[in-house]
């Protein structure tokens, strides 16, 4: 009975140098800490093995982590997070399918996080951009707003090689200043200033950015013909519009 005292005493003080270890950011140390506690309690619970697996996660080890984690992925216990992690050592090891499967099984869990919709999005992306934007139609139209997923959708369209969940989101109304600016920074690199305008002159809250963008056009005498008839003169050489995406 002392011995076993005295093995539990040891092991939260171990755990609590590992949540001292991760609160600075030193995961190999954590790493060590926890592998030393499961010597001790080879049955230790969940919450154990799901933190060994995002100090493993943030060192980059992938592998170790998707075995460490894998086993408890079905645990009665676990949060969504053990499964987000999961997924993010898959995703590192490119099995963006089954790592997809993780993502909307986190999901299915409850997660609040808006990083599981981004990065399922992104994987979803890596597999074929039309699946993306795909699943953005399929929370489009679950029942009930779920500004979370939104977020995520945004976090994600300004991260994927391509513009589709930005322009999908610009059509559905679900986009922000970051997203827009990606259609808006193509737009001026393809010199299509009408489209620039399009975009400006739907926008009830612009940001800084897109308001500097406007006023350029205005001076620039880029924008379209009807619109420049009610647009106040401005003076200054006309310059291409690619020179907007300087602007702050």
């Amino acid at each position: 009975m002392t011995s076993n005292k005295s093995q539990q005493a040891l092991s939260d003080a171990l755990w609590n140098q590992v949540q001292q270890a991760i609160t600075d950011n030193a995961w190999s140390e954590a790493e060590g800490l926890l592998w030393r506690i499961l010597q001790l309690s080879p049955q230790a619970p969940c919450n154990i093995w799901d933190t060994l697996g995002y100090t493993l996660l943030m060192q980059g080890d992938y592998k170790t982590c998707e075995q460490v984690l894998r086993p408890w992925s079905e645990a009665p216990e676990r949060t969504f997070w053990l499964n987000h992690k999961l997924a993010d050592a898959l995703r590192g090891q490119s099995q963006h399918q089954e790592a997809a499967t993780f993502y909307q099984r986190s999901l299915l869990e409850g997660s609040t996080s808006s990083l599981t919709y981004r990065n399922l999005l992104q994987v979803l992306y890596e597999l074929n951009p039309d699946t993306a934007t795909k699943q953005l139609n399929h929370w489009a139209n679950t029942v009930g707003p779920n500004q979370t997923a939104w977020q995520g959708a945004r976090e994600a369209a300004v991260l994927v090689p391509g513009l589709e969940l930005a322009q999908w989101l610009w059509e559905q109304k679900h986009d922000d200043g970051e997203c827009r600016r990606r259609l808006l920074e193509e737009h001026c690199y393809t010199l299509s200033a009408n489209k620039c305008w399009r975009i400006l002159q739907q926008i009830n809250k612009p940001t800084a950015w897109e308001q500097a963008l406007s006023e350029k056009l205005h001076q620039w005498k880029l924008i379209p013909t009807q619109a420049a008839k009610n647009a106040p003169a401005a003076d200054g050489p006309q310059q291409s519009p690619a020179v907007a995406t300087n602007v702050h």
